[in-house]
């Protein structure tokens, strides 16, 4: 999933979990079906995508705001804690 390439979308998501709060996704109509057809059809595939997803490797366009989302979470959490958090 795109979103979790970019490192402003990590922290949200990290401090959404971190904080209880509730979640939610939005997508459209169509992605929605395809979704909900993967994870009956193909559960697989979707935990091995978000399995291959690391916190280290997400990006933002200037690569200071990526070192300073990632530092931030480094010394909040550490990037092993927030791919738990975020992913697991």
């Amino acid at each position: 999933p795109k979103p979790l390439l970019r490192a402003y979308c990590i922290k949200e998501v990290f401090h959404t979990q971190a904080s209880g709060a509730r979640f939610e996704v939005v997508m459209s109509a169509e992605q929605q079906a395809a979704f909900e057809t993967a994870l009956v059809d193909d559960f697989e595939s979707i935990a091995k995508k978000l399995s291959q997803v690391d916190v280290r490797k997400a990006e933002c366009r200037n690569p200071k705001d990526t070192e300073q989302i990632l530092g931030e979470l480094e010394r909040e959490v550490g990037l092993t804690e927030c791919n738990k958090a975020v992913f697991g």
